[in-house]
């Protein structure tokens, strides 16, 4: 009864410090400054890559990329693809208004294609914005 009762606690540990560091990251898009001189749209992600150091072969991450439409005009991210089909995304489909935040999720299953070792995933946005295509970038090892 009291290794459920540890467990449990861990387990609330674990989300708290989770949600805290998404609250993080969401605060961070918002600090983004829109550029008002700016007669389109503009993505500017909070961070362009996940390091998710060692994970094991059965595993799968989530990793989630917050964005701010710094430009003056909505944004429409037209598509998401992916270097491999090991790797789903997920995004708002609708527009993203001038200085408003969206987010595009990633999951990773490295067991889907038996990868092992040293990885690096690309997924390439594709866009309305000025910079019409920028990369994210998931990097790490996988291991038995």
């Amino acid at each position: 009864m009291r290794k459920q009762w540890m467990l449990l606690l861990a387990l609330m540990v674990a989300s708290i410090v989770q949600i805290q560091a998404q609250e993080t990251e969401e605060e961070k898009a918002r600090a983004l400054k829109q550029d008002k001189a700016l007669p389109t749209s503009r993505i500017t992600f909070v961070h362009n890559a996940f390091n998710f150091k060692k994970i094991k072969a059965e595993s799968v991450i989530s990793a989630t990329f917050y964005f701010k439409n710094t430009g003056t005009q909505p944004l429409k991210i037209y598509d998401v693809q992916t270097s491999c089909g090991c790797t789903v995304t997920d995004w708002g489909k609708a527009p993203v208004a001038p200085d408003a935040i969206g987010k595009i999720t990633v999951k990773y299953t490295p067991s889907l294609k038996n990868q092992m070792g040293r990885q690096q995933k690309v997924l390439l946005i594709i866009s309305n914005a000025v910079n019409r295509e920028e990369k994210l970038y998931l990097v790490g090892e996988v291991v038995k």
